[in-house]
């Protein structure tokens, strides 16, 4: 269960057309093979414009969320972000971490090594360390992890203010209810406003999965590219991610950004028509 003596902490025929025509089929062929690349067969990190779905990679603990494993990750003009897990064929006997940077690497850690909070198993988790064993997580360049999300089958929670109290992660609330292990799928809700962000702003993220009781970390990862972690279970070891590991949302803008967006393609068009 989490601590609660830490108080949330926010942060904050014209022969232009013939080439045009080409290029647009250029560029929905590119689209196609892009978006084939990132299905279950070959993961990759992404970029979701709003809602989309990305895919895990390995399945060193039995795909958890591994490589058949999906997320589905949608967000509102509201500020709503939504995150289903789609589980791979092994039940969920350990625990998962999404790791966030929401401020393009401003503030929290670039490296689990400096985090030594153990207080409880997800504590450990985001961690990556049990208070002897570690498996030390560095982040792809520019990602700092600024906010976690971690669940097991006993609960599922947001922490902040990862570094700041490397000894304390600041618990944040419950992202919802806790999946059972043999759950086929499991959601988990917040908001723009809880990583200090509005609607129309953007986050990135990656996830990861591991025992917390021995810090054994598994290869199953979401928004981590295959050739990063192709060598099996990254074990009781270091693993440092590769530029790009990590997969970013750019969540809908609130109804008057949306508007103000017309405007300015209305005026645009304007001035070159005239």
């Amino acid at each position: 269960m989490p601590k609660t003596r830490n108080p949330r902490i926010n942060r904050f025929s014209h022969p232009h057309k013939e080439a045009s025509a080409m290029n647009r089929v250029v560029c929905s062929v590119t689209a196609a093979a892009a978006l084939a690349l990132a299905g279950p067969g070959f993961a990759a990190p992404i970029v979701i414009n709003g809602s989309g779905t990305t895919s895990g990679i390995n399945s060193g603990f039995g795909d958890v969320v591994g490589a058949t494993s999906t997320i589905d990750v949608t967000t509102d003009v509201a500020g709503n972000v939504s995150m289903t897990f789609n589980f791979g064929s092994a039940d969920l006997n350990d625990s998962a971490v999404v790791y966030i940077d929401s401020d393009s690497g401003a503030t929290g850690v670039t490296n689990t090594s400096t985090l030594t909070d153990t207080f409880d198993p997800l504590r450990s988790a985001i961690s990556g360390t049990d208070g002897t064993n570690s498996s030390d997580l560095g982040f792809a360049s520019g990602f700092a992890a600024d906010t976690a999300i971690a669940f097991n089958t006993g609960f599922a929670g947001m922490w902040n203010a990862l570094g700041v109290d490397p000894s304390d992660h600041a618990f944040v609330k419950s992202v919802g209810a806790a999946p059972s292990a043999t759950d086929a799928s499991a959601s988990f809700a917040f908001t723009m406003a809880d990583l200090g962000l509005t609607a129309g702003d953007s986050f990135r993220f990656v996830v990861t999965y591991l025992n917390s009781g021995n810090a054994f970390r598994s290869d199953e990862f979401h928004g981590v590219a295959p050739a990063t972690a192709s060598s099996g279970n990254i074990g009781q070891s270091p693993l440092n991610l590769a530029s790009g590991d990590f997969n970013t949302v750019n969540s809908v803008p609130e109804p008057g950004s949306l508007a103000l967006m017309g405007l300015g393609g209305l005026l645009m068009l304007r001035r070159r028509s005239a």
